[in-house]
């Protein structure tokens, strides 16, 4: 395999970022990158390292580099794979479903390409160096061995085995500059799924488990609204297809805890625009990209649910 990389140093011209958008596009999925300052020390190097079993990329950079990929490239490219990053060092925020969670050096968090994402990577210090290895796994390929959702944007339990052996498998991926042959690649791939749900394993383990039937069927619905709420097509049907559950028993498992699927979804929708209007980081996201981060299929819908909800208008609440 020929190995693909963009590197540049110094600066990060319109015409630099363009590249290396299309670069992230093209190989991973769509979405625009920002940098918060360059200079003699500013450099930002990604590579694929590997193709087989699943497409593996490094990337290390050293400045504050952020990559967003809104609804409206979730929708543009289709894809569904979970990201499986390994944070060599520096630190990442990576902000989707609404929740914003840090991620430091030997840590690793998976997240999936079918939703929005805010990723902000940033360097240990002055001239440090945030170096990250990321995996490229079929979400339906994963998904033959656990429950995908379990573990996305969830902080993966570090004391295990387990843990180890999936850090030791990716890092063989990101450090090698050759591809196994075809019999090698899906007996590593395998292996590497089979770590993957003795991880998740693990987590439902230390989960609470003391809840009814009912209580846990809430718990599997409020988790997919959450994983799924950017969708602007999102509907009761796909939700009861995803729980493997009847659009009636949905229905009466909310209405008994004294909600509804549109109730939820519209909350989840008002409440992560909410924090996203509240956010510094975020105040120069135009609210039109807000509306659409967040599910919403005009920006009109968004402003009036909005303010019926909170008492106030977008705008007014960035203002505050």
């Amino acid at each position: 395999m020929a190995r693909e990389t963009f590197h540049v140093e110094g600066s990060f011209s319109d015409e630099e970022k363009a590249e290396a958008d299309s670069f992230v596009t093209r190989l991973i999925y769509g979405g625009s990158s920002e940098v918060s300052a360059v200079g003699p020390s500013f450099a930002v190097h990604l590579e694929q390292v590997a193709s087989r079993p699943f497409p593996c990329f490094s990337s290390q950079v050293r400045t504050n580099y952020v990559w967003r990929r809104s609804s409206a490239d979730v929708r543009k490219d289709g894809s569904d794979f979970c990201v499986i990053r390994l944070i060599r060092s520096g630190t990442t925020r990576i902000t989707q479903m609404g929740r914003t969670l840090e991620f430091h050096a030997g840590d690793i968090i998976v997240t999936r390409s079918n939703m929005p994402i805010f990723s902000e990577i940033l360097p240990d210090g002055d001239g440090g160096v945030a170096d990250t290895a990321l995996l490229l796994v079929p979400s339906a390929t994963l998904q033959k061995y656990l429950e995908v959702d379990a573990i996305v944007n969830c902080p993966l339990p570090r004391d295990t085995p387990h843990y180890r052996v999936l850090v030791d498998m990716i890092e063989m991926l990101a450090h090698r500059s050759f591809d196994f042959d075809e019999e090698t690649g899906d007996l590593l791939a395998t292996a590497l799924c089979v770590e993957m749900r003795k991880l998740s394993q693990v987590m439902v383990e230390g989960a609470d488990s003391h809840i009814s039937v009912p209580e846990a069927r809430l718990v599997d619905i409020r988790a997919q609204i959450r994983a799924h709420f950017s969708n602007p097509y999102l509907s009761l049907e796909m939700i009861a297809r995803k729980c493997n559950i009847s659009t009636r028993y949905v229905s009466y498992i909310m209405s008994k805890y004294g909600t509804s699927f549109y109730e939820e979804l519209k909350m989840e929708r008002l409440n992560t625009a909410r924090n996203i209007l509240k956010s510094d980081k975020n105040k120069n996201m135009p609210i039109k990209q807000v509306a659409f981060f967040t599910g919403f299929k005009s920006t009109s819908h968004f402003s009036t649910a909005y303010k019926k909800t909170f008492g106030i208008s977008p705008h007014e609440e960035r203002a505050h």
